[in-house]
């Protein structure tokens, strides 16, 4: 039963709300001294706010530029680490399977093309 009072009240303060605001808005609009106020209030609110989420930017830029460079050289110096015990090895397919594979598929490209010639004849 709490929660369904508490529910009541809730809607019934958010209705209030928009009751208010719909009321500072009219009386806003129909006197422009209040409204020349209130859209400066709202500018310089929004310019300082905007102020604000600007240094926040760029303090998260330049954490996670710092961040970055710390990845960055972590994993230079274990590639460097793991480089010097690299030896390279030597293909283990040889030049004349490769040729041979490759004019395999040569041949089967041309089957292709001559069955597809013949399909569009037909």
């Amino acid at each position: 039963m709490d929660s369904n009072n508490n529910l009541t009240e809730v809607l019934q303060h958010s209705l209030r709300v928009a009751i208010g605001a719909a009321s500072v808005l009219v009386e806003t609009l129909q006197d422009p001294q209040k409204r020349h106020q209130t859209f400066e209030q709202l500018q310089s609110q929004f310019k300082q706010k905007a102020e604000e989420l600007a240094q926040k930017g760029e303090v998260t830029e330049r954490e996670a530029r710092q961040k970055a460079e710390e990845w960055l050289n972590q994993y230079q110096s274990t590639n460097y680490s793991s480089s010097s015990s690299y030896s390279p090895t030597t293909p283990t397919t040889s030049t004349n399977s490769t040729n041979g594979e490759l004019q395999n598929l040569t041949e089967q490209l041309i089957e292709l093309r001559t069955e597809l010639e013949n399909l569009r004849k037909s």
